[in-house]
């Protein structure tokens, strides 16, 4: 049977190889050998909380095919169905590599939804007897509070906090009072990313942490926690915004372009990937970004939305320091003129 091939002819990601085009490139002659191999069953059975029980099932090979992408929208491809009534499952025409087996309501957001997973390896035959244990998930704790003395004007927005499971579709969270506290129903020992939204002039999101750790831009792992650990989302009112004005080489505005905001303190690719801001000119060129934490930040408008491809990333990294550098006092706004560029 075919089996899931990266290009050019490999089936282990490792192995493949990166493709990166330039802005208007037509490549041609992009070819994948397609790779064979024996075909091998699993079967087993689902329990719940109650017993072997009729209960929807996934299946997909690592690395993932299904989860949440890099511009925040939800996808699925793994092969999924339900149980019989006593929780057995049969499936076929699989090929050497490692799973995740996945089980549960079919209503991921459901506080009251049960679920379980583990890792099962295909090598050379078949798996019999496999058992998959799918229980009700836990509260998580959480509060929102001020970095410093809250401002002298009491907040009356609320902060969005969405907890979204990276391998399956579905979110938890709510809107929670500024500062107060929380709780997230139905969370499940795997890694979570935690999205924190706020919007009003000169107030933001500074950190989210757990267990004492940032996890803003990095995964949240209940499990890895001690008990009592909790969500913690910081806010800051020091906060101010960029206008930014696009003109062409003549001085005239242009209209539609996506202005990139980046911010200069950061570490790793990664944390780039996660903190840019993007948004659109208007009919005047102008654009007004959300409201940032001062510092220092590089502006760069171009012609069509970024992507956040490892690629695209990448180049930005390595050449954020030649677009425009603006600095955001706190509690101000700055001004800034650019012209149309590229990612270079």
């Amino acid at each position: 049977m075919p089996v899931r091939t990266w290009y050019p002819a490999s089936p282990f990601r490792e192995s493949a190889e990166a493709l990166t085009l330039q802005p208007g490139e037509k490549r041609e002659g992009v070819d994948i050998e397609m790779k064979k191999s024996p075909s091998y069953c699993m079967e087993g059975t689902v329990f719940g909380p109650m017993g072997a029980a009729a209960l929807q099932f996934s299946l997909e090979a690592m690395p993932p095919s299904s989860g949440v992408s890099s511009s925040g929208g939800m996808f699925m491809m793994a092969p999924s169905g339900t149980t019989a009534a006593d929780g057995q499952f049969h499936i076929c025409d699989l090929y050497p590599v490692i799973y995740r087996l996945s089980a549960g309501d079919p209503n991921a957001s459901s506080p009251k939804s049960v679920h379980g997973s583990t890792d099962i390896a295909i090598t050379d035959q078949d798996l019999n007897g496999v058992r998959i244990n799918a229980g009700p998930g836990k509260s998580l704790d959480g509060e929102v509070v001020w970095d410093s003395d809250p401002p002298a004007t009491p907040v009356t927005n609320k902060v969005s906090v969405s907890v979204v499971p990276l391998f399956r579709i579905g979110y938890l969270g709510g809107r929670y009072d500024v500062p107060g506290t929380f709780t997230v129903d139905g969370v499940f020992p795997e890694e979570y990313e935690v999205q924190a939204r706020f919007n009003a002039p000169g107030v933001y999101v500074k950190d989210v942490t757990f267990s004492d750790r940032s996890v803003r831009d990095e995964p949240l792992r209940p499990a890895s926690a001690m008990n009592g650990a909790g969500l913690r989302v910081v806010m800051a009112h020091d906060g101010g915004a960029i206008a930014v004005q696009v003109n062409d080489k003549d001085g005239n505005p242009v209209a539609d372009l996506f202005v990139l905001t980046l911010p200069a303190e950061v570490s790793s690719e990664g944390e780039l990937a996660a903190r840019i801001e993007q948004g659109e000119s208007d009919q005047a060129g102008q654009h007004t970004t959300p409201t940032l934490a001062p510092g220092k930040y590089y502006v760069l408008a171009i012609d069509r939305p970024m992507d956040r491809s490892p690629e695209t990333i990448g180049r930005l990294w390595r050449s954020r320091n030649r677009y425009r550098e603006v600095d955001l006092p706190a509690n101000g706004s700055a001004q800034v003129k650019i012209e149309p560029g590229k990612i270079e």
